[in-house]
């Protein structure tokens, strides 16, 4: 574990490091070549040009044998990058290694205007008017807001400085680019789930007045907005009137009114936007685990059926404790994808990858309802864990859950067998039992297992080890995504291990 965090450590010393130019770094050792020498050329940048004695023997990296004992210039380029250059003394029956890191070569763009400038150059953005670029040439787009855009080529030299005089002309208030996400939600939801959010852009300086009317036409909502000082902007609504109520289902109509403030006057400009929104309390988004083979809880995951079609990728890390705690233990990093539907159940594939490489998991589950008699549901579930007999062999579990309750509150319990593909086969029995809350904001769920004995070889008494786990989970505010902790213990004959891991989940459906 110890050579993972180091390992880590040079990895980021490196990306530090690359930006700055670095000694040579030479390696010499005896071969026998009949008296003469070799020489090999390194670099850390593609197709570099290497000049030995200013004349051009080829790209990096290099190997040139049957050189004769002598004093050679080394040189490397690359357009955009600074130049390197070494001399080296060969001598007879030796290989020599050279290698050189490139960093860019950097000139400067010196813009002289009255405003203070947003810069796209060649695509990417620079804020302010002196600017540090490599060298090469640009198309450039010189912003400020309140002002029509400029656009201008040039070229950047290394180490030298280039002028350019930018005159911006005032702009005309428009407002385009409209879009509307989540215009259908509930607003119970939580996060961006529970709001509807129109994104614009403008050109200088005004406000919105913002009209929300029913589908009678009455107003529920109307307020201006703070005066725009940047291009993008966006509206959002939360579901509620005036009286910061939840207002009821239906369809509302939200009407975008904009005013000119950048000259003299206050003026009605002649932009206008509309959207429709439904207001939809049947679109219910619980933050969901995602700790076990499928969405769910880590023991007995709930079976009643998804409320919605859904398709979720995460990552995270789980760590587990090792024995004594003499040893650091083992860190699982996380893969997974999902779907959900009302009608197939919650279906999982996912991998983890541990810091020693024969502990490489893949793991799928499927959790399937097959009879629902609210408040009791009954299904099936499955769930294979792929992985070498070291980490402790391939397994394939089957259960048939059975729940009590609902979205809010419920109790799930399931029987099932585990086989498990060693030398000697494994059959062992299992009990899951869990106990989920969930509300709009957040998720929690207590859950354990119980095993057998091997029943291929033991009569059946209750073995070790027994474990135990908790989740939660939680959608932030101004947000998509889904985040998941779980800790648990795992109890053996002679020590108790810990267990605890994170996971962050996008909706790739509903997420939007």
């Amino acid at each position: 574990m110890r050579n993972f965090f180091f390992t880590l450590f040079l990895v980021f010393a490196g990306v530090v490091c690359a930006v700055q130019e670095e000694p040579p770094r030479i390696s010499v050792e005896t071969l026998d070549q009949k008296g003469l020498a070799s020489l090999v050329v390194q670099t850390d940048v593609s197709n570099a040009v290497i000049y030995i004695n200013n004349l051009y023997v080829g790209t990096a990296p290099l190997t040139l044998s049957n050189l004769k004992p002598n004093t050679y210039l080394v040189t490397i380029k690359k357009q955009g990058y600074r130049e390197r250059s070494i001399s080296l003394t060969l001598s007879a029956n030796t290989k020599t290694t050279v290698y050189m890191n490139l960093i860019p070569a950097t000139g400067y763009l010196s813009i002289i205007s009255d405003q203070s400038i947003v810069l796209i150059a060649n695509g990417k953005t620079y804020n302010g008017n002196f600017i540090e670029l490599p060298e090469g040439k640009y198309t450039c787009q010189a912003r400020a807001f309140g002002f029509e855009d400029e656009y201008f080529d040039t070229e950047i030299i290394y180490n030298r400085t280039t002028y350019k005089i930018v005159k911006f002309i005032p702009a005309e208030f428009r407002a385009e680019d409209f879009s509307a996400s989540n215009t259908a939600f509930n607003p119970r939801n939580a996060g961006l789930y529970g709001h509807s959010t129109i994104s614009f852009s403008v050109t200088t300086y005004g406000y919105a007045h913002v009209d929300i009317l029913d589908k009678n036409g009455n107003s529920i909502l109307t307020y201006d907005t703070p005066i725009f000082t940047t291009w993008e902007q966006n509206i959002k609504w939360n579901g509620k009137d005036k009286n910061n109520s939840i207002v009821p289902d239906g369809t509302y109509t939200i009407i975008i009114t904009f005013f000119d403030t950048s000259k003299a006057h206050e003026e009605q400009t002649l932009y206008i936007f509309k959207q429709e929104v439904n207001i939809n309390s049947s679109l219910v988004f619980y933050p969901e685990f995602h700790s076990g083979y499928v969405p769910g809880s880590v023991f007995a995951p709930a079976i009643i059926p998804p409320r919605n079609t859904s398709l979720k990728t995460s990552t995270g890390f789980s760590y587990t404790s090792v024995g004594n705690y003499e040893d650091f233990g083992m860190l699982d990093f996380i893969v997974k994808a999902s779907l959900s539907h009302p009608s197939i159940g919650r279906f999982e594939l996912g991998a983890s990858a541990a810091t020693d490489p024969e502990l490489l998991k893949a793991k799928l589950g499927l959790l399937l309802p097959l009879v629902v008699l609210k408040p009791v549901y009954f299904g099936f579930s499955c769930s294979s864990t792929i992985q070498s007999e070291t980490a402790g062999g391939t397994s394939i579990n089957a259960g048939l859950p059975i729940t009590i309750g609902s979205r809010e509150f419920s109790v799930t319990v399931t029987p099932g067998a585990t086989i498990t593909f060693l030398s000697s086969p494994l059959l062992n029995g299992y009990t899951e039992l869990s106990l989920q809350y969930s509300t709009y904001n957040l998720s929690a769920s207590l859950s354990g297992r119980l095993i057998t004995s091997n029943l291929l070889l033991q009569d059946f008494t209750i073995a070790l080890p027994a474990q135990i786990a908790f989740d939660f989970a939680f959608i932030p505010e101004e947000s998509f995504i889904e985040l998941g902790f779980w800790t648990g213990l795992i109890i053996k004959d002679s020590f108790i291990d810990v267990t605890a891991g994170f996971i962050i989940t996008i909706d790739l459906i509903n997420g939007y």
